[in-house]
């Protein structure tokens, strides 16, 4: 059984292939829709994941791409996506995903959505979201990934898609690693750029909070010193 996981969050791509391989499946990944699309062409899949924001192409572009090609015109698609709106949800069932799946996604929940199309090899696996304590690779990772955040954070503050779009890679980053302040604060800012994309002086604000939320969990978390 082999599945393509297409996320271009090095952190979450890392939690769902983690979560594949204790199943039994065989993971191909992609940091991008051009790339996933490739492999996708080029590969036999039982299995496609996609996230729905990616940096080129949504992943509602991306189910369609798929079901436009003959190997996958049937083949299993979950999306998945750190947004709770019904419209998003159904513009991926719309667009051909099969399941629609939101941030952070549990072992179990992956392994029913799975049990629809595949017979998992390890069917009785634990079913928590994370393991406890923290999972170290995940912890590194965001450690690694934290000072990039912020950096962009800083330079894109005048550019709300740009923002909206790390905002959304942030959130789901941090539920899988537990960060739950860091979590919140990038939610709210993602939801308030949904809703009000021009209310400059707010944006300004809560994007600061959550790069204070971001120098808090590298604090906590003993990553390395923060470069002002």
């Amino acid at each position: 059984r082999t599945a393509l996981v297409i996320d271009d969050d090095k952190i979450y791509q890392s939690h769902l292939v983690n979560l594949l391989t204790k199943i039994g499946v065989t993971t191909l990944s992609a940091s991008d829709g051009k790339s996933g699309l490739y492999q996708a062409q080029h590969a036999d899949l039982d299995l496609v994941l996609t996230d729905m924001h990616l940096p080129d192409i949504l992943g509602t572009g991306i189910v369609r791409m798929l079901r436009k090609q003959d190997r996958h015109r049937h083949t299993p698609v979950i999306a998945i996506t750190a947004n709770v709106q019904t419209e998003v949800h159904q513009s991926l069932l719309q667009a051909g995903a099969d399941i629609v799946l939101t941030k952070p996604v549990s072992l179990g929940e992956l392994i029913n959505a799975i049990s629809q199309f595949l017979q998992p090899i390890n069917p009785d696996p634990p079913t928590s979201c994370m393991v406890h304590p923290r999972d170290r690779v995940l912890d590194t990772l965001l450690c690694d990934e934290l000072p990039i955040y912020r950096q962009n954070l800083i330079q894109t503050d005048q550019n709300p898609t740009m923002l909206r779009h790390l905002a959304h890679k942030l959130r789901g980053a941090a539920a899988c690693c537990q960060a739950k302040s860091l979590q919140t604060h990038a939610g709210i800012l993602e939801d308030h750029l949904l809703s009000d994309p021009s209310d400059a002086e707010r944006i300004a604000l809560l994007t600061k909070l959550l790069i204070d939320a971001i120098d808090a969990t590298i604090v906590e978390r003993s990553c390395l010193t923060i470069t002002h």
